[in-house]
């Protein structure tokens, strides 16, 4: 007779599985493309060994399973049968064209980001020490997967990589509250998004964020929302600026009234 185990770590496991489909039916042993490996050997050397099922596609699957949800069943939103993709700009410039950022609290899945009103709206992203050699190996993972699938993870670091230019823009998401820098360099985090996102393979055709791209390249390039991005950071950048504005404005009213009392009387 088999002895069937208690181990409550090994049930868990068990009905993690049983509740998930992993991408790849049959196991694989995955060797690391050369082009990503030669960015960061050390990213990829690993540090535990597990024996078993638990491996098979799981870490991937509960990762981004809750975001594959939000996405439309079986074929993903396409760019317009248009394999080329319009990429954003960094977070400086978005800023400067008008584009406003907002920490996302309320979303369950951390490639959930959104864009509404010239909001764009991004789950909070926590940069430690272990962050690079995670992403990277989920990265590595998605390489291999059809081309009928959507690469959650390499979309979602596409995407931080065009936001995060430089230091500069590592440090505006950090003051919006969108990354949790505990590395304490800017600089650093900026180098890690940029190096992660390097010769990364896309699928342009099933790209997660297409749309959001779309959006956001069309609210800026109404120059309308450029001007007015322009006025309230040089003009109204503080509150004595407004009250400034305020006081001045009122001032030219009773003046035209003032004028208008003369001439009619």
């Amino acid at each position: 007779m088999t002895e069937q185990t208690s181990d409550p770590i090994s049930i868990r496991i068990d009905e993690d599985l049983a509740h998930l489909s992993s991408t790849i039916s049959k196991p694989h042993i995955f060797r690391v493309p050369a082009r990503l490996r030669l960015e960061n050997e050390q990213a990829y050397e690993p540090e535990i060994v597990a024996i078993g099922p638990y491996h098979h596609g799981l870490i991937h699957e509960v990762f981004c399973s809750s975001f594959a949800e939000m996405v439309p069943p079986r074929v993903p939103e396409r760019n317009g049968g248009n394999p080329e993709l319009e990429f954003i700009k960094c977070t400086t410039e978005l800023r400067d064209a008008g584009i406003k950022f907002k920490i996302l609290t309320e979303s369950t899945s951390l490639l959930d980001i959104k864009f509404e009103n010239g909001v764009l709206k991004i789950p909070p992203f926590i940069v430690d020490d272990n962050t690079e050699s995670i992403f990277r190996n989920l990265i590595a993972y998605e390489q291999y997967l059809p081309s009928i699938y959507c690469r959650y993870v390499t979309d979602y670091m596409i995407f931080m990589d065009r936001l995060v230019n430089s230091a500069k823009d590592a440090a505006k998401l950090r003051k919006y509250g969108i990354i949790d820098n505990w590395l304490g360099d800017d600089e650093v985090v900026s180098i890690m998004f940029n190096r992660i996102a390097n010769k990364i393979c896309i699928n342009s055709t099933m790209f997660c964020y297409w749309k959001v791209f779309k959006n956001v390249n069309k609210y800026c390039g109404k120059h309308r929302n450029i001007w007015l991005a322009k006025l309230r950071r040089n003009y109204f950048n503080s509150p004595w600026s407004i009250i400034s504005f305020l006081a001045a404005f009122t001032l030219l009213i009773l003046t035209f009234i003032q004028t208008g009392f003369s001439i009619v009387s």
